[in-house]
């Protein structure tokens, strides 16, 4: 299942600057954005940075830098009360436990698994698979594709999904209508706070 933008949403999109970080946060990280997903990776350049982090001081959103290369970088962005829920959890930590970690505070497992991204990126060691635990995958989705090598999956969309096929596809579709939603309001001259404002109004009044 991949996602697949819509003609019209397409033609309203024409005069934005798809490279531009406002753009780009909403392009990869919306279900971040509209409180759907605890976490999610951003690649930008370098001279992004700046501008990203100052998009994010109003949304309650927390951002790591989880690598740095020449001229890109890796930023890390997460919700802390959604994504700490999350990787508290029983299944979780026993994954992240198995995976090597050892403490459990916010800060030490986004520095280890820093680490262990950096030599990934840096150095051609093992890829570190529990990015998906990070990311806020589904623990067994996690594990289907580590047990599975990434294959045999039933669906593929933002993760490849190995349990639970109807939920996660719906789940995906409001991923993809968050998207739109946050798209359509900037194609209209809202600026991506506003848009992320006007998403989580709406949400209250539904």
């Amino acid at each position: 299942m991949t996602y697949i933008m819509k003609p019209d949403i397409w033609k309203l999109l024409m005069d934005l600057d798809l490279t531009a970080a406002g753009t780009q946060l909403v392009l990869h990280c919306a279900p971040l954005l509209a409180g759907l997903k605890p976490s999610n990776l951003l690649m930008i350049r370098s001279e992004q940075e700046y501008e990203v982090r100052k998009l994010l001081e109003h949304m309650r959103i927390c951002c790591f830098t989880l690598f740095y290369g020449k001229r890109r970088l890796a930023l890390f962005l997460y919700r802390f009360h959604l994504l700490n829920g999350y990787l508290m959890e029983p299944p979780v930590r026993e994954v992240l436990i198995e995976a090597g970690y050892r403490k459990f505070t916010m800060p030490d497992l986004l520095t280890e698994f820093s680490v262990r991204y950096t030599a990934y990126m840096e150095q051609n060691r093992d890829f570190p698979h529990e990015m998906g635990i990070f990311l806020g995958y589904p623990v067994e989705d996690v594990m289907g594709f580590i047990k599975n090598r990434g294959k045999n999956f039933l669906l593929t969309g933002y993760w490849k999904v190995y349990q639970n096929l109807a939920e996660k596809a719906d789940l995906f579709r409001k991923f993809d209508l968050a998207k739109e939603a946050l798209l359509l309001q900037m194609a209209g001259g809202a600026t991506v706070s506003e848009a992320v404002a006007g998403m989580a109004e709406r949400s209250k009044i539904c």
